[in-house]
Order: structure tokens, then sequence, then C-alpha cells
């Protein structure tokens, strides 16, 4: 038996487009699309919320931040598109995976905190119009969107699936590694 693509991915029960261009940031921001962004979502059937709260560091954040403005494609988000009624226009977008870095992007855009370059604060305001749209749309951020409907929604179950497929994958990083490489980086 020769196993094609097909054999290796999981099978839904709704539609999925993948690797698509992620909305314009400062779109969404602005309300340009019907969309409404829920970066809490609930499970009914498991009592609980999908996603953990704000955790980010300040540093994660900067480092966000000048990963794209270095043109550093970032990790694909997966993204639920749902909506309540055939013909509607409104829409809610549902984020399985990206919660963080799309809540940093948002405001880093609102100049809600700076990165620091050379020892001094700089905020989206302060860069060139070409690095602010690298921020704003960035043309290397995918995502999968998953496509749910009133009639059709996406079950809990399945968010839950999706969620594990994407954060227990990888294996996190040692943190006493990472202090390692570090320490070693300065004394070279």
């Amino acid at each position: 038996m020769i196993y094609t693509r097909d054999y290796f991915q999981p099978s839904y029960k709704h539609n999925v487009n993948r690797n698509v261009s992620f909305y314009n940031f400062d779109d969404l921001l602005k309300g340009v699309y019907n969309f409404k962004i829920d970066f809490d979502v609930f499970l009914p059937s498991y009592g609980m919320n999908l996603q953990r709260g704000l955790v980010w560091t300040q540093n994660q954040k900067e480092q966000l931040i000048l990963s794209m403005l270095r043109g550093i494609a970032l990790s694909k988000f997966v993204i639920v598109q749902h909506r309540s009624k055939a013909g509607s226009e409104d829409y809610l977008l549902k984020v399985i995976d990206g919660k963080q870095r799309i809540t940093t992007i948002f405001s880093f855009i609102n100049n809600e905190f700076p990165i620091v370059i050379q020892g001094a604060d700089v905020f989206y305001r302060d860069l060139h119009p070409y690095c602010q749209r690298d921020i704003i749309d960035p043309n290397e951020c995918k995502c999968d969107i998953h496509y749910s409907y009133g009639d059709a929604p996406i079950k809990d179950d399945t968010l839950v699936q999706l969620f594990e497929q994407i954060n227990f994958l990888a294996t996190p990083q040692d943190v006493d590694h990472l202090t390692k490489i570090k320490k070693a980086k300065k004394i070279t």
C-alpha cells in the first residue's frame, strides 16, 4: 500500500481551509470585517475555556514583534470561523491557537507597549510606515480556518482535538538549557 497525504490528514465533519493568508490585523482592530473575535472559547460540555489567560511576559511580546520586523514567519494560527445563520455576513472568529500572539500584535499596534531597540523604547507609532505594514499585514502570516455554522456547529470535542493537536505535539524547551545558551552567547 502507498500512503498518500490524505491518509495522514485528520478527517473532520466540517470544512477546513489550510495555510490561507491571515487577515490584516489593523483591519481586524478597526472593525473593517464583520467579525467578532473570541479569545476565550468556552466549552459548555467541559465547563471551561479552551484558552488560558494572557500569560506572555514583556520579553515574549517584544520578541514576537521583533520577529515580525525581521521577516520571520509566525507559527500558523488556528481559527474557527462561525456563522450563526445562513446568508449572514456576521462571523465569530474563535481563536483556537494564537491568542497570545494576536493580542500582543493588537496591543503593539495600539501603542500599549514598546519594544526596546539599543536601549530606547520604540512604540508602533515610532516605526517607519514600511515597518508598520510588516506588523499590520505580514505576508508570511498563515492560518487554518475551520468553518462552523449555526445548523452544523463544530462540537466541543472537536475543538479540544484541534487544540491538543497543536499544543501537545511539541516538547517545550528546557528552561535550564535556554539559560545555558544565553550565558554561552554572552561569553563568546
